[in-house]
């Protein structure tokens, strides 16, 4: 991803954003000295610039997939993303979710909000560890009312 801007003002906000660069390409593009004024509070990724806002991160977000073709940009548990933003007053996430989760916590960094219960591992992988939970605690429910 890549921001371009001419525009110098501190009213462009670019906060809470996961900025993942192939490499090549600086994630923010501008005829100016920088950082932005209006720009913090990102994660950026893979890419060659590296004047940002005193709170934007340089590290990997650990999306679940960056497969082309297969993109799923949600973030996997243990994500340095995961609580990483600030408030912006924003309440919902791209999927309509509610951010942050929990709440009284900072908002994810990105387009989705992760949530208290997210699966550790993506695929089948995480399929299994989710159900897995599942069963255990459905195991140690029915052993309590056996025992009570």
């Amino acid at each position: 991803g890549e921001v371009r801007t001419k525009v110098t003002s501190a009213d462009i906000v670019i906060k809470n954003n996961i900025m993942y660069g192939t490499g090549s390409n600086p994630a923010i593009e501008t005829s100016i000295t920088r950082p932005l004024p209006g720009e913090d509070w990102n994660m950026v990724y893979n890419v060659t610039d590296t004047s940002f806002g005193p709170n934007t991160t340089t590290a990997d977000p650990k999306f679940v997939d960056t497969t082309a073709g297969l993109e799923d940009l949600h973030l996997k548990y243990g994500s340095p993303a995961l609580e990483g933003g600030t408030d912006l007053s924003v309440t919902d996430d791209n999927e309509k979710s509610s951010r942050p989760n929990p709440v009284a916590t900072n908002p994810d960094q990105g387009a989705y909000e992760h949530g208290p219960f997210a699966i550790p591992a993506t695929g089948m992988i995480g399929l299994v560890a989710l159900l897995s939970l599942l069963a255990l605690l459905l195991v140690r429910r029915t052993l309590r009312r056996t025992t009570a």
